[in-house]
């Protein structure tokens, strides 16, 4: 293990750190029923990064299902506001609106807050791709043994009584496999 190339893992932990550090920031400035709006865009960052990755090829259907979640998030952080005076710019006709369109949740949204927390999924998903590309290398006979230890069924064990022998029976039955193993 100490002769195995440990950028990709500094690379994936400073993904991670700037994620977090960057939905902080975002989330803080943004209503809580966005946010899980907001964390749907990972799919989109993961599509689009093991594309570009990876190499992955994706149907239409499965990029058409991406569009409509990230047409979904624009949908709910748009301010109604913003969109009536966006529309004539666009060449659209902006519908008639009365004084109560800005108000509620939607009227308190930066647009800014939001594209910050839609940029930090982009780190989470490149991330994965990374780990993904460290375990095909190591699958393919790479050499990195990864050690498996089994978690434990606690409810079962509790209700029982046997918790203490069931996870010490688990952790002297863990193993090393290499990526890419099924281990039962």
């Amino acid at each position: 293990m100490l002769r195995v190339d440990k950028r990709p893992l500094v690379a994936v932990g400073a993904c991670e750190a700037v994620a977090q550090l960057l939905f902080m920031v975002g989330a803080a400035q943004l209503p809580g029923p966005l946010l899980p709006l907001v964390n749907q865009t990972y799919l989109v960052w993961s599509l689009v990064f093991a594309s570009l990755i990876l190499g992955t090829r994706y149907s239409r259907a499965q990029l058409s299902g991406a569009a409509l979640v990230l047409a979904g998030v624009c949908a709910a952080a748009i301010q109604p506001a913003a969109l009536v005076h966006l529309m004539p710019k666009l060449g659209l006709k902006a519908p008639a609106v009365g004084p109560g369109v800005a108000t509620g949740a939607a009227a308190t949204v930066e647009l800014r807050y939001v594209g910050v927390c839609i940029a930090c999924f982009a780190f989470p998903a490149i991330a994965n791709c990374i780990k993904e590309r460290v375990f095909r290398w190591a699958g393919s006979g790479g050499g990195v043994k990864i050690p498996i230890v089994p978690g434990c069924c606690t409810r079962s064990c509790s209700s029982s009584g046997r918790q203490g022998r069931c996870i010490r029976r688990w952790r002297t039955a863990a193993t090393t496999v290499t990526a890419g193993e099924i281990v039962d």
